[in-house]
């Protein structure tokens, strides 16, 4: 994945972002029966390259909807603001990361998955475009009962 450049980095609409990258992966996942929740509320845009946004946030809604493992569950998007950042928290009710592996998800290479599913770059990826645009990343995860990552981000500042 390259990098993107100074220009191409706009005020972007994260609500927009979730439901473009929710539709692609449900085209994606369409036989799995997940049942999506949104629990939106008024966010500020962020300022970022839309593409590298969506591919965090399809990442993640990818991961949740293989982490139910093709059985029914649920799929939580939700926003709000907070001080200075913008939050979205992506859950799921899927299997859970084991706590042993916590503290390794976003290395390179890393997987849980059988060989031939997965890189281990997906997670990576997602840290590394997270924290370019000043954000964070944290996760937490119980073993049968789910994951929830949670992503902030700076809220854009229109400087003149």
């Amino acid at each position: 994945s390259r990098t993107a450049k100074k220009e191409e980095l706009i005020a972007i609409d994260l609500h927009e972002i979730l439901e473009t990258s929710l539709k692609m992966v449900q085209l994606a996942t369409k036989s799995i029966p997940i049942e999506v929740i949104k629990k939106f509320q008024p966010i500020e845009k962020i300022k970022a390259n839309p593409g590298e946004i969506q591919q965090v946030l399809t990442n993640l809604m990818t991961n949740a909807f293989q982490a139910m493992n093709g059985r029914e569950g649920h799929l939580i998007l939700s926003s709000r603001s907070l001080k200075d950042f913008v939050e979205i928290k992506v859950s799921d009710s899927g299997i859970g990361i084991p706590p042993k592996y916590l503290n390794q998800i976003f290395d390179p290479f890393f997987t849980t998955k059988k060989t031939g599913e997965g890189t281990g770059l997906g997670l990576n990826i997602v840290y590394r475009i997270v924290t370019k645009y000043g954000g964070t990343i944290e996760v937490e995860s119980t073993k049968g009962i789910g994951t929830t990552f949670t992503i902030k981000f700076p809220k854009w500042r229109n400087e003149p």
